[in-house]
């Protein structure tokens, strides 16, 4: 059997509402349960494992995950530290591990909650790609809940995957489960924020067992919650039957090391920031490379001299020392100042490719301070996935969609929305209605490119301006390029820009999301100026 499956495997799933209320009653009892027992652990254990219920497996970067010991009556020490409403489980099964999670990983709570985030398959596909969580197959089966603004981190769904072990594939055979995913966030009664990852296996008749898998039956609850910027505290308890006639050995192996995963959550978290700043700025690469494929622009950069200095450090190179360009500002630093990420992207065909990426330490830099929220949000208004497709990073697909020429010559300076006293070029179509939008973004082949006009957005112009009402746009309008040039933004942060509830059609909800990433990167250039502006003085006597 090859995996992806061809052809869906089952039938849809259809769902009455008294279905869902009872889908949304069992999540929220697992993560009650969870959080339950996670204040039993901070209260009455002090945060301390007792190593006579756990057994520690494997410790990795600040996570260590560890095994119930086989000992079926817990209930006597469960009086003893407090009993009541933290009262534990009194039996275990040889069939079901129970494993627990205690740690932290590194990065911000927000790169973590958008690292978990899966609302599609193409979204599953990536983050099992960042992950590398051995899984062959995804299906979403049915969605329940969706993200809001204030909580875009939302998303309740039925869904099936297929697990295969790698180095065991022709012994053990691949694992199939049919589960209910949910993330999100809580707040806890003290008024703390909490994230939360679970997975819960169910029963539906519409999705029976297949030849050549079997059924595997798991119950985790993650809890995320933020200890400082750059750290977060991790609790997880599960408990997992792996099915069919596996050595208990190999299987909590192989247990292990899937509940592990969550320490590159903020890794992928990231690498989704920087793959969004590469779609939104894949316009401008195309205007800076001259429309060029892969193979013409490494030609092009061949014959072209070499700066004889880094862009950031104003170092010489050398025989230890190389040049090479940043993928999102286009500029070419030295081999110290550069960072390579590999990156995931679609292709046509619904593969996944990681490639690998350089970007400069400023590039990080910018897309560590972006909100990770932010990006949530545009992803729910936008409804279009955080990673870029080949030709955005300067590859060729095996079938790649038709490119829109753009008609007009290239800036004579190299622009990036988040670089410094740099003007953004945004690609905007201006008309209102829908069969409007669907002309400027067309593949056909027969239907003319859009003509693009610069358009120049002074600091004069006020909120008001930028808050021009749907009515007055033309529907007969060109489509534009915005430049962002010195921005006066004030004090206080910027908020994110969501679009009001009464625009349903989906080309004004594009048009709200492209002035939201407008404002976004202005204050971003204002943020930047500042700093800037800071260290000069500093720096001057």
């Amino acid at each position: 059997m090859k995996f992806p499956l061809a052809d869906d495997p089952f039938t849809p799933v259809l769902l009455t509402d008294a279905m869902r209320r009872e889908y949304a009653k069992l999540s929220a009892t697992v993560l009650q349960n969870t959080i339950r027992e996670h204040d039993l652990f901070l209260h009455a254990d002090q945060g301390v494992v007792d190593g006579r219920q756990w057994k520690p497996l494997k410790a990795k970067e600040g996570f260590t995950v560890y095994k119930r010991l086989p000992r079926r009556d817990f209930s006597a020490r469960a009086s003893s530290s407090g009993g009541g409403l933290f009262k534990r489980s009194s039996s275990t099964t040889d069939d079901n591990m129970g494993f627990m999670g205690v740690g932290s990983v590194v990065g911000s709570f927000e790169d973590v909650m958008l690292g978990v985030t899966t609302r599609d398959v193409p979204d599953m596909k990536l983050r099992s790609s960042y992950l590398d969580d051995e899984t062959v197959d995804w299906r979403v089966l049915s969605p329940l809940t969706s993200g809001t603004n204030d909580d875009p981190f939302l998303s309740h769904s039925l869904r099936w995957t297929v697990k295969s072990v790698s180095n065991t594939a022709s012994v053990v055979r691949p694992r199939d489960i049919v589960f209910l995913d949910c993330t999100g966030l809580h707040t806890l009664p003290n008024g703390q924020q909490i994230g939360y990852f679970i997975m819960h296996s169910v029963e539906l008749p519409q999705c029976p067992s297949l030849p050549g898998l079997i059924r595997c039956k798991l119950s985790w609850c993650y809890l995320f919650t933020p200890r400082n910027k750059n750290a977060v505290d991790v609790y997880l308890r599960s408990s997992i039957d792996f099915g069919g006639h596996v050595g208990e050995k190999l299987a909590t192996v192989y247990v292990t090391k899937m509940l592990t995963m969550c320490r590159l959550l903020s890794v992928c978290g990231q690498n989704k920031k920087l793959a969004w700043m590469m779609t939104e700025t894949s316009d401008v690469r195309r205007f800076q490379l001259g429309n060029l494929g892969g193979a013409d622009f490494a030609a092009k950069s061949a014959s072209s001299s070499r700066p004889d200095h880094c862009r950031l450090c104003a170092k010489s190179a050398s025989f230890f020392r190389s040049f090479s360009t940043c993928e999102l500002c286009l500029k070419q630093v030295c081999s110290r100042c550069i960072t390579v990420r590999k990156l995931c992207c679609s292709r046509s065909n619904g593969d996944v490719l990681k490639i690998r990426t350089g970007f400069c330490k400023n590039c990080i830099t910018r897309a560590s301070a972006i909100s990770s929220r932010d990006i949530a949000v545009a992803h729910l208004i936008t409804g279009g996935a955080t990673s870029p497709t080949t030709s955005a990073l300067g590859h060729s697909p095996t079938k790649s969609r038709r490119r829109i020429t753009v008609p007009c010559e290239a800036p004579k300076r190299r622009h990036s929305p988040f670089g410094v006293g740099a003007p953004a070029v945004m690609r905007t179509c201006t008309s209102s209605t829908a069969s409007t939008s669907s002309h400027c973004f067309s593949d056909d082949e027969d239907s003319p490119p859009p003509e693009i006009i610069p358009l120049r957005l002074l600091e004069e112009e006020t909120d008001d301006e930028l808050r021009e009402p749907m009515s007055s746009v033309d529907a007969n309008s060109p489509m534009s390029v915005h430049e962002l040039v010195t921005y006066s933004s004030p004090s206080k942060p910027v908020p994110f820009y969501s679009p009001p509830r009464n625009l349903r059609d989906a080309h004004q909800r594009q048009l709200w999301m492209q002035m939201a990433q407008l404002r976004l990167a202005m204050d971003h250039v204002y943020q930047i100026t500042q700093q800037t502006a800071s260290a000069m003085r500093r720096i001057s006597p």
